[in-house]
């Protein structure tokens, strides 16, 4: 798994690159699946917002979009909702064999 994690009007402080490479610890049991995983990190005026796309070996793609006024509670949304739509997704694509 190719991993690509980038603040855009933000530079990504040591406490939290450290803080988003625990919370990507849960992505460990999918790096089989997924091919592609990019981060984006946007500071606006109102808060965070985190962007993930994933790219699996199955041809599928998502993009998960969180935002909030506080970066590690949109970090968590994100990682958690990418989480669960690739299980999702590796889930119906068992049931369909």
């Amino acid at each position: 798994m190719e991993r690509f994690i980038q603040g855009i009007h933000y530079e990504l402080s040591n406490s939290a690159q450290e803080y988003i490479n625990k919370k990507l610890q849960k992505l460990e049991v999918l790096k089989e699946d997924i091919v592609d995983f990019k981060m984006l990190v946007l500071h606006e005026k109102n808060g965070y917002t985190v962007k993930i796309d994933t790219h699996t070996k199955w041809g599928g793609m998502s993009h998960i979009a969180c935002g909030s006024s506080k970066l590690y509670k949109a970090v968590n949304q994100a990682v958690d909702k990418t989480v669960k739509k690739i299980k999702k997704e590796k889930e119906k694509i068992a049931e369909r064999k």
